[in-house]
């Protein structure tokens, strides 16, 4: 097999489990972009570029920053949690 299909098949199963947009990320994980874009140069946040430019970031590699403290877990108060389960 060549380093092009292994790569392939590598992130194929890194964006398993999901991908975000520099929006998403932003939204979801209150990560800036201009944070995001300074990872993804440094290269520790993989990305893959979609058709239409958009680059997408695989939702594992979010969760593993978050896991070694590179990026920080949005805060949320009570009141914010009791809003979103509403």
């Amino acid at each position: 097999m060549g380093g092009t299909q292994m790569a392939e098949m590598g992130n194929a199963a890194i964006f398993a489990s999901g991908s975000l947009t520099i929006s998403g990320l932003e939204k979801e994980f209150s990560i800036k972009k201009t944070r995001a874009y300074v990872l993804m140069q440094e290269g520790k946040l993989p990305f893959s570029k979609a058709a239409s430019g958009r680059r997408l970031i695989p939702r594992a590699a979010v969760m593993r920053l978050l896991a070694e403290g590179l990026v920080q877990q949005p805060h949320v108060t009570r009141v914010e949690a009791a809003h979103a389960g509403a």
